[in-house]
């Protein structure tokens, strides 16, 4: 996909299912959805710009098993999932975060919160990564 994917303040999405989208070549941004509970990108493999999922109060899956490069277009390499639902644990966003080859070195543009507002580790000992296909 040429260009960014933004889904903001969609107010009756429930869920994202893209199974054939490999590559965006902009920011992927999911913020603001007041019902969306669950995003399954299970082919996406590189996003040229930031990954922000942020306040979407019901979301509790983010599914991204394959993706392996964030903000290789871009300086902008934000890799921020917070204030999201209650299915979202520090296990699962430690497990997404250490599936990407090279996250950002900067601690400022990597922030990971569960679904009680606890800052999660990313630290990448021990962690088990999304198996993808």
């Amino acid at each position: 996909m040429s260009g960014a994917l933004t889904l903001s303040n969609n107010g009756s999405l429930a869920s994202v299912v893209l199974p054939s989208l490999s590559t965006v070549s902009g920011a992927l941004t999911l913020s603001n959805n007041g019902s969306l509970a669950s995003v399954v990108l299970p082919s996406l493999e590189t996003v040229g710009g930031g990954v922000v999922v942020r306040t979407n109060p019901v979301l509790d899956t983010v599914a991204m098993p394959c993706l392996v490069a964030v903000g290789v277009n871009a300086v902008d390499r934000d890799l921020i999932v917070e204030t999201n639902g209650p299915g979202l644990t520090c296990d699962e966003l430690q497990a997404f975060f250490c599936g990407i080859d090279a996250p950002p070195a900067d601690a400022a543009q990597r922030r990971l919160e569960d679904n009680a507002g606890t800052s999660c580790s990313t630290s990448c000992d021990g962690v088990v990564a999304p198996t993808c296909g």
